[in-house]
């Protein structure tokens, strides 16, 4: 007996026009299922297809329709699972973490930088010194620094020798000491149709060697004061580079990187923003000495010898060997300006140096550094749209309350002049009855003439609402571009995760709640969703429609009226313009539209 009421035993039965004892959602013999009707009942109607013998019975609850999908056969453990199963999920979208964290254990770090799928074995953990920097105070975003690059050969210094600072152990005293040379933000040229994304905009100095690794500049030291690290830096520098960074007086300890069988290795930003004068970097090259034996033939002379004489004689000399020395010059590194997402998307290998793997750490430090700066711009864009937004709502609920209070006063002295204008018109009526009697009939068509003009008079004095004058003054709409709104979200403009791909337009809803859940901790979820209540409702987000507004400008009486043929000029030149300012991810430049009043009211 099963417990559905099958075969060999009853159902219970629990009322509301529920199935019959026996007779379950299979029917009595647990064959051919019966299809599910209104009202609780079975009436015995087959389903269109068969159900495997493997799909367990399910009843509705008596008496109760349901809405329920078709149930699913149940899988046994030696079938393959269906081919939808099989299939790889949706990716998730990237999602920062708090930036306020800055000691960071190795379960940290990989989970903060998953591009990084190989990283240094001994790696121990890392700490971010750049937390302690109050947000929007580094001037790396506000300032771009020119430094020009010399790699050839005849440009390059002598390579100094190799350092004799041993290598530091954990229960050492040296530290490696280097030197994060981030040129800013560089902007984008106006007289340029294609602009540049904001990840490409910023380039990150390093040193190039022989064999294509990247490293930032610096070196073992023996001290580990930050002075004696900062006197170290600036005179390595100069030694490698030829830059001298004497009058950087600003360093900030940036990051951090321990290791469990070496001593720490502690990365410095400097101020170049604080250099007078444009930099210029150099490479590093060795002298070569080689020899070659190069083969220099006699000159034989033929006086007194014959043809054969001559020719043997040429060919039992042999020619002199010559011992020529050559010096050359073998580039050992390079400076080399990198784009940042070239740095972010790069990919490590298990045979590099320690110092090509601790060059991406430290990029990757930056860039995250650059984000808190960027997600605390976007936070205040979204606040204020908020703050701009509910100011707008409660204006425009205090303008409806203001039109209903009006209406109301006028409907209340349009009821007192027509309850007047019905107290006089009674009056008449009952003085023009008493005139009437002892008239005649003509008498009274002829003064019924009269008495329609004066109660149409009197219907017509009915108070008017003022007509409206249309303002007549000339308007432009000018729509504002904050340069630095684009440059925020572009920076997590990503798609695909991937930061060397052109800016779609779109940032994911998912991401901007959490880069603002990251910026500040005290925000709820409806403090979040508030904030974004302004870019729509989509799964992505349009920040086009962010760092745009819109502003109304009188256009003076001077200006002439444009003619329709020029108007049609503009028109098309403003979409020539807008086309390609969408394809150039905003253009820095007004765009004005000329309207007048009674347009803007309609």
């Amino acid at each position: 007996m099963n417990r559905h009421g099958g075969r060999g035993g009853p159902m219970r039965n629990n009322g509301g026009g529920g199935r019959q004892a026996g007779r379950g959602f299979y029917g009595p013999q647990g064959g051919e299922p019966r299809q599910r009707m209104s009202g609780g009942q079975n009436r015995g109607m087959p389903m269109p297809r068969a159900v495997p013998s493997n799909v367990r019975s399910q009843p509705y609850p008596a008496g109760k329709p349901s809405n329920r999908p078709p149930q699913q056969p149940l899988r046994n453990s030696n079938t393959a699972p269906p081919k939808t199963d099989r299939q790889a999920p949706q990716q998730q979208p990237y999602m920062e973490h708090s930036f306020s964290l800055k000691h960071r254990t190795l379960v940290d770090h990989r989970v903060r930088n998953p591009h990084r799928r190989i990283g240094c074995p001994t790696l121990l953990r890392t700490i971010a010194h750049w937390v302690s920097f109050p947000a929007l105070t580094n001037p790396v975003l506000t300032q771009h620094v020119p430094i020009s690059l010399k790699t050839s050969p005849e440009d390059c210094l002598t390579a100094p020798e190799e350092s004799t600072a041993e290598t530091p152990t954990a229960s050492g005293s040296t530290i490696n000491v280097r030197a994060i040379l981030c040129q800013g933000l560089k902007p984008n040229d106006r007289n340029s149709t294609v602009k540049s994304s904001v990840l490409k905009r910023i380039t990150m100095l390093s040193k190039r060697a022989a064999d294509g690794q990247l490293s930032c500049y610096g070196g073992h030291c023996d001290s580990t004061t930050q002075a004696d690290a900062v006197a170290f830096l600036k005179e390595k520098i100069k030694k490698d580079t030829g830059l001298d960074l004497s009058e950087v007086k600003t360093w900030y300890k940036f990051f951090e990187i321990q290791y469990s069988d070496a001593g720490p290795t502690v990365f410095y930003l400097p101020a170049l923003w604080e250099l007078t004068e444009e930099g210029v970097m150099q490479g590093t090259a060795r002298e070569v000495t080689s020899e070659r034996t190069e083969l220099i033939e006699q000159e034989l002379s033929r006086e007194g010898m014959t043809d054969e004489e001559f020719q043997q004689a040429k060919a039992e000399l042999k020619p002199e060997e010559k011992i020529i020395t050559e010096v050359k010059k073998v580039i050992e590194s390079t400076p080399t300006a990198t784009a940042l997402p070239t740095l972010l998307h790069a990919e490590l290998k298990r045979d590099y140096s320690r110092d090509t793997h601790e060059a991406h750490y430290a990029c990757d430090a930056l860039d995250e550094f650059i984000k808190r700066d960027m997600a605390t711009k976007i936070n205040r864009k979204l606040l204020f749209r908020e703050t701009e937004a509910n100011e707008a709502a409660v204006r425009k609920e205090q303008e409806a309350k203001d039109r209903d209070e009006l209406k109301r006063k006028r409907e209340e002295e349009e009821k007192e002049e027509k309850e007047k204008r019905q107290v006089k018109l009674e009056e008449l009526k009952e003085k023009w009855e008493a005139e009437d009697q002892g008239k005649t009939d003509d008498e009274k068509r002829e003064a019924l003439i009269e008495r329609k003009k004066i109660m149409s008079e009197l219907e017509g004095t009915k108070d008017e609402l003022e007509p409206t004058t249309a303002d007549s003054r000339r308007y432009r709409t000018i729509l504002d571009v904050d340069q630095e709104c684009i440059d925020a979200f572009e920076f997590f403009d990503r798609p695909n995760n991937n930061p060397t791909h052109k800016p779609s337009g779109f940032v994911s809803r998912a991401r901007l709640e959490n880069l603002l859940m990251c910026i500040d901790d005290n925000l709820c979820m409806g403090d979040v969703e508030g904030r974004l209540s302004t870019t729509g409702k989509g799964y992505s987000v349009s920040y086009k429609m962010i760092y745009t507004t819109e502003r109304r400008e009188l256009i003076p009486d001077d200006v002439p009226e444009a003619s329709p043929i020029e108007d049609a000029a503009m028109a098309e030149e403003d979409a020539e313009q807008s086309h390609e300012q969408d394809a150039a991810m905003a253009e820095d430049i007004p765009v004005a539209e000329e309207i007048t009043e009674g347009e803007m009211a309609e």
